[in-house]
Parts: C-alpha cells; structure tokens; sequence
C-alpha cells in the first residue's frame, strides 16, 4: 500500500486497515475500505471528475452521469460486485482511488469470470501502489468465488493504462468496435 508518497511492499492489507505515512513525510494517512450504499454520490463523482481528467474535457455528459449512478448502484447492492475506496484521512476525506470487481458467467463457456471495471486513481497518486493494493484486493474477492481469469477493458491508446495492466500479467485478446448509429 501507500503511506508518504512512497511504495510500501505489496502485501494484503485487511480492509478498514489505515496506513500511516513514512516518518517526516506530510504526506496525508490513507484507508481503504469497502464502499457501501452511502457512498454512491462519492464513487459517482470521483468516477465523474477523473473521467473528466482523463479525457480531458470540461464536464461529462448527463448521459454517462446517469449511467454511472446506475452501475454503481447495481454494484453496491450485488454480492457478486464488490466496490473498494481508497480515501485521504482527516476532517474532510479525499476519494482517491476505486475498483470495483465482478463475478459474471464468462460468455464463451468458462465457469467463472472476474472482470474489472470503473479502475480510477486520481492522477496525482499514480505511480504510488494504489492500483496495484486495489487490483489484489480484487483478485482476492474473485478467487474466493471461484473465478479463474480476469478481464477488463481499457480505451485503447491509454498507453499509462496498458503499461499498468500488461505490467499485472494482462494481455490483449480482442477488440470491440462501434460506430454511432
């Protein structure tokens, strides 16, 4: 996990455990824990404001507001879903990071599937472990459910994004096109 700016070793750390940062390092304490239903209109606009940044464009649209408070709702209320946050700790918590993962029948046949959706961190964290503590807590949550593979989806030229998850033992394996109708 991540405590001062730095990299601590990546092992399981429980969910509700709080990090305290390296010594003389102002660097704020970080927790990550679970989300729950109270924590929808945070995993929204934490959703909303690093999409924005990623895409790098002035707001998002209602559509995809909507979308997301959907999904996001529909995940908190699963047990096959499972929504990590990872929040700066003070008087006023920062969302930093989420996950969220999924148990789906895999479509070609396969018994179980993990897929891995709504991945952000905030991009003044990247690079500290914060994917990388969230990716094995999911990767935990899924093996405990019997999955045996892990898919996602990323945009493609997100060449950051590609770097990390190849950088995890992911691998392309097919390519979904669209076209506006």
């Amino acid at each position: 996990m991540v405590a001062g700016g730095g990299i601590l070793p990546e092992t399981a750390v429980p969910d509700g455990a709080t990090i305290p940062p390296m010594a003389a390092e102002p660097a704020p304490l970080l927790h990550t824990r679970v989300a729950g239903p109270g924590d929808l209109e945070t995993l929204v606009a934490l959703a909303c404001r690093l999409s924005r940044e990623a895409e790098r464009i002035p707001a998002v649209s209602a559509s995809f507001v909507a979308a997301t408070t959907l999904s996001t709702r529909a995940a908190l209320a699963s047990p096959d879903q499972r929504i990590w946050l990872t929040e700066s700790v003070g008087a006023r918590p920062e969302p930093l990071a989420t996950l969220r993962a999924e148990l789906r029948r895999d479509p070609e046949g396969a018994p179980q599937c993990g897929f891995l959706c709504d991945v952000f961190v905030d991009e003044r964290w990247r690079g500290r472990g914060l994917g990388a503590a969230l990716l094995e807590r999911a990767f935990e949550f899924l093996r405990e459910r019997g999955a045996t593979e892990v898919r996602l989806e990323t945009q493609l030229g997100h060449a950051a994004a590609e770097s990390f998850w190849e950088s995890r033992g992911f691998h392309p394996f097919r390519t979904v096109w669209r076209r506006p109708l």
